[in-house]
């Protein structure tokens, strides 16, 4: 698909395709005019997704018939909307989620054929017609990155800062920051409390443009904290107040059922050990099957080995949970330091053999032939 859409020119637009995030091929479209920028922008608000793949169905096929000049063109568009609707039946398209993968290739289909015009018909340059039907054939890619946030207290001489902190927000805040929203919408999932402290992590997410929706709210309970201590020789010492954060019950509140169903969904899951790690065996057991349904609904399922011996009864219960995890996950950020830890000192070789035998795709890089050194991060 990316080398048909890299074909999609025409002088209204400046089109350009980005690939900052390993397997997200985003495409960014800058309209010239301020007529076609009003529009973009507009279509940039409607958030549900229902509506989007409503107008896919009714005004898509009207436009492209418009855009057509031959009676032979607008039959066959016709056709494939047809045979389209004929997969899908009568039923309620905007809440069936099953439908979004006959929606893609439907999509991709008709991108294929706008990109095979001959020249007189290939994107006539004054068309506004162009517009509508590149933005409505570009679903929106959708990521959920799963973990926990905690409030951070650190010492700075005699004050004492509060900050928010945790490696998965990390995550979702740089990849909202690099991936144009119009490509990507980064969700971050996790459970918070219904105090301030939660309040002011939910407003200062929006305003790095994470997606809340599944975030839940649990009554009685607060988020996680830790605290940094530095010493005289700069050397740090963390402290945890972790067992009861509301970040580990998020699979045992009524609405994770909802939750999951609508996670097995999207084009890409994001989880790191500690993600894991704070689960009881009952929701690791129900977080792993809703990633093995995902996978089977075409989803990309990304982990990180990030490992705190800490928060785990033994290196054993650890070992054997990141196999099953691995058994679920198309790319694995492995980090040396994180496996030495739990596995003991193995050349690298032996630990991508490892990785692949327990059925990941890619391992660290896109070929799948190397594992990242450690970071050090927390």
């Amino acid at each position: 698909m990316r080398d048909h859409r890299e074909q999609l020119n025409c002088h209204q637009f400046s089109v350009c395709s980005v690939n900052r995030l390993k397997g997200v091929a985003a495409l960014a479209l800058q309209p010239k005019s301020s007529l076609l920028q009003t529009f973009n922008a507009r279509l940039k608000r409607m958030q549900p997704v229902s509506d989007l793949l409503q107008l896919h169905l009714y005004i898509l096929f009207a436009l492209m018939t418009l855009h057509g000049s031959s009676k032979g063109y607008r039959r066959r568009n016709r056709e494939l909307y047809a045979r389209f609707r004929s997969k899908i039946g009568d039923g309620d398209f905007c809440h069936n989620h099953n439908n979004l993968a006959h929606l893609k290739s439907f999509r991709n289909g008709v991108l294929k054929c706008l990109t095979h015009f001959s020249p007189r018909r290939r994107m006539q340059k004054n068309s506004i017609f162009v517009h509508f039907i590149i933005r409505f054939l570009m679903l929106t890619q959708k990521i959920a990155v799963i973990g926990e946030c905690m409030i951070e207290l650190s010492q700075n001489g005699a004050q004492v800062q509060r900050g928010f902190g945790g490696d998965t927000l990390n995550t979702s805040v740089y990849l909202a920051r690099q991936v144009s929203e119009s490509a990507l919408e980064v969700h971050y999932v996790t459970a918070l409390g219904e105090d301030s402290f939660s309040q002011q992590m939910l407003d200062s997410w929006r305003q790095e443009r994470l997606h809340t929706a599944l975030i839940q709210r649990l009554e009685h309970r607060l988020p996680g904290l830790y605290y940094i201590e530095t010493d005289s020789h700069g050397e740090r010492t963390f402290y945890y107040w972790r067992n009861e954060a509301a970040a580990r019950f998020w699979l045992e509140s009524e609405r994770s059922e909802e939750i999951c169903a609508e996670l097995a969904q999207f084009d890409y899951l994001y989880l790191s050990g500690i993600s894991l790690a704070i689960l009881n065996e009952t929701s690791r057991e129900k977080l792993l099957a809703m990633l093995k349904q995902a996978r089977a609904n075409g989803c990309k399922v990304i982990f990180d080995n990030n490992y705190r011996p800490r928060l785990w009864a033994s290196p054993e219960e650890t070992q054997r949970v990141y196999q099953q995890m691995l058994a679920c996950t198309d790319i694995a950020f492995l980090t040396l330091d994180d496996e030495d830890l739990l596995w003991g000192t193995v050349p690298a070789g032996e630990v991508i053999r490892r990785t692949h035998a327990a059925g990941v795709r890619r391992s660290g890089d896109q070929a799948g032939r190397r594992v990242l050194p450690g970071v050090g991060h927390r």
